[in-house]
């Protein structure tokens, strides 16, 4: 595949820019591929399609919809090999997790999107009154790089069963994976400018793309940071905002929560995927008499997350996504350091490399560390005082993304209650397709995932007709 095109009105075609992006792989900084680096005339020709073909895609029957995604998903699935291959190399991800979690998981959610579709109600009739929810029009679905597939399902497999045409425009550094997914689409005969896809970085490319009067909404996850200016420059259009930004989840252990339990859950959630996930577990609160026994379970399991060779099936954890990452992480560790918090598990690796091993730091709760995302594998433990002082320390933060309490199940339901955020696990609870996912406070606008996952690119509409 020439990764050298754009795909826009149902064609691969090159670039009005002749700037392009190469995509590093993070491991042995090798180039992946070559990107195009879109300008404002590839953004318009994009756009432009994707308002051309929003009609006739809205007026699609819904069945036949159904039966381009579904298709088209077989197809992403006779690509899982070559995704693999990819994710691993844009991203510095191990084999292991690369084909379980980035890619065969993308493709199941994919899946389920089609299934719960079937369900949806698109319209109701009431005694008075026919509610309808009806499509938005273009969606503009900027995705992150952190899960380049799976992010990219959550958005443009909910707004196209819905009715909506889209302009898909991923992060620059982990542009290829979306490449694959687009062209499933194209293998199916999707109508002309339903899907299109534009690469590149930058301020203004983002912004021709954001100002556009044709784009009707943008859903967008990344960093609070930039979704504060997407807010901003949308809002003088009024266009409908999704917004999944950034976290500093807490999990709470209760004095009768199980030790086991409790570390093994912040590990995987933190220490997985590098620490590069926006709802990671990244605090664990604990009290005094419980402390000593967190740190020693943490010191004596971090050894199992120590970054290894991608390719090898025993290995947990990767690279961070770029050095530029790693300068980030161990800038915020360092001041950490000197702000007067400890080192208690792992190591700090300085080198020159995108490769930071995962570690514990013993902090206070109103260091810098304590209440802002590090987006990496750095756990920071925080002693509480009461249950009272735990729930204060978990909502001080600008964050309510995800959380996690982990104790006797009443009391845990309780005190979830009280956190300020978007979900909270209960112990062992896994992850659900079916339940909302977003956040509180700055952790954004909208919910993803199951039935809201559908909700958020829909506009309602109510019909009085008593």
């Amino acid at each position: 595949m020439d990764f050298n095109k754009l795909y826009i009105n149902g064609a691969w075609i090159s670039a009005k820019s002749k700037d392009t992006i190469s995509v590093i792989n993070p491991s042995d900084e090798s180039v992946v591929g070559v990107v195009p680096n879109a300008d404002s005339e590839d953004v318009k020709l994009a756009i432009n399609a994707a308002k051309n073909a929003k009609e006739n895609w809205q007026n699609t029957p819904f069945r036949v919809r159904i039966k381009y995604l579904y298709k088209a998903m077989k197809e992403l699935k006779k690509m899982s090999s070559e995704l693999n291959d990819i994710v691993l190399s844009e991203l510095g991800s191990p084999i292991t997790w690369t084909v379980k979690v980035q890619v065969n998981d993308s493709i199941r959610i994919f899946e389920r999107f089609i299934n719960l579709a079937q369900s949806y109600e698109f319209e109701k009739h009431f005694g008075n009154y026919i509610l309808r929810k009806e499509p938005i029009g273009v969606v503009l679905a900027i995705t992150p790089w952190n899960y380049p597939i799976y992010q990219v399902v959550q958005k443009v497999v909910p707004a196209l069963l819905c009715g909506n045409t889209v302009v898909l425009k991923p992060s620059s550094e982990t542009p290829i994976t979306a490449h694959y997914f687009v062209e499933a689409f194209n293998r199916v005969g999707l109508p002309n400018g339903v899907l299109n896809l534009v690469t590149g970085s930058g301020d203004e490319l983002s912004s021709h793309l954001i100002k556009d009067e044709n784009v009707d909404m943008i859903s967008f996850t990344g960093s609070t940071s930039v979704g504060k200016i997407i807010s901003m420059k949308a809002g003088q259009s009024f266009k409908r905002l999704a917004l999944e930004l950034g976290g500093k989840s807490p999990c709470i252990v209760l004095e009768d929560g199980d030790i086991n339990i409790a570390c093994q859950k912040v590990m995987n959630s933190c220490f997985l995927n590098s620490g590069q996930t926006c709802s990671a577990l990244s605090r664990i609160l604990v009290p005094k008499s419980l402390k000593n026994s967190v740190i020693q379970n943490i010191k004596d399991n971090v050894s199992k997350y120590k970054p290894s060779i991608l390719q090898n099936p025993d290995t947990l954890v990767g690279t961070l996504v770029s050095k530029k990452q790693k300068q980030k992480v161990l800038g915020m560790v360092n001041d950490a350091l000197k702000e007067g918090a400890t080192l208690e598990a792992g190591s700090i690796n300085s080198d020159d490399n995108a490769i930071f091993e995962p570690i514990l730091l013993c902090v206070k709760k109103d260091m810098f560390i304590a209440k802002n995302e590090v987006f990496g594998p750095v756990l920071c433990l925080i002693e509480y005082e009461s249950l009272e002082d735990a729930i204060n320390i978990a909502n001080d933060t600008r964050y309510g993304l995800s959380a996690a309490v982990i104790g006797s199940y009443e009391r845990a339901i309780e005190v979830a209650k009280k956190i300020k955020s978007g979900q909270v696990y209960i112990n062992n609870s896994p992850s659900l397709f079916e339940a909302p996912f977003g956040g509180y406070k700055e952790s954004g606008i909208g919910r993803e995932g199951g039935l809201y996952g559908f909700d958020e690119f829909l506009e309602t509409k109510a019909i009085l007709n008593g």
